[in-house]
C-alpha cells in the first residue's frame, strides 16, 4: 500500500464517527438516559470533522 493510504486512513475514520453516532441516535429512544449524550457527541464529532477538513485543506494548499 502507498504511504498516502496510511496517511488518509485516520482522516477517513474521523469522518465516519458522525454517521455512526447518527445511526445510534436514530435507534435510541428520547427517554433513554444516553440520548442527550449522543446528541452532544454528534455535535462534537461534526465539529471535529470540520476542523480536520480545514487543517487538511490548509496542508494541501501549502503542499502545492
Amino acid at each position: 500500500m502507498p504511504l498516502s493510504y496510511y496517511l488518509l486512513k485516520p482522516v477517513k475514520r474521523v469522518t465516519e464517527y458522525p454517521i455512526l453516532i447518527e445511526k445510534m441516535l436514530k435507534h435510541t429512544e428520547q427517554s433513554h438516559p444516553d440520548h442527550h449524550y449522543l446528541q452532544e457527541a454528534l455535535i462534537l464529532s461534526k465539529d471535529l470533522c470540520e476542523q480536520v477538513l480545514q487543517l487538511f485543506k490548509i496542508k494541501l494548499i501549502n503542499f502545492f
